[in-house]
């Protein structure tokens, strides 16, 4: 994801991008992290808020708008 997100600007240049929306980070981070563990919960933390402050440079330096959608849904929850 961390490669992803470091690709960003790439990408909004090569496509003239107007919008960005990154769908599901918690599953993302999910897999990642085990909440079970403490020490993950500051790792996870850290993360959250690296892709928090990329996002935010992103979104003031291309001045487009930046989505993040963090739930889930599955069937057994609907």
């Amino acid at each position: 994801m961390h490669c992803r997100l470091q690709k960003l600007e790439e990408h909004i240049v090569a496509c003239d991008a107007k919008l960005v929306i990154i769908d599901s980070i918690a599953s993302v981070v999910r897999k990642e992290y085990d909440s079970a563990i403490n020490h993950n919960m500051a790792e996870r933390s850290s993360f959250l808020a690296r892709v928090a402050m990329i996002l935010k440079h992103t979104a003031e330096a291309f001045s487009i708008p930046v989505g993040l959608c963090a739930g889930d849904i599955t069937l057994n929850s609907v």
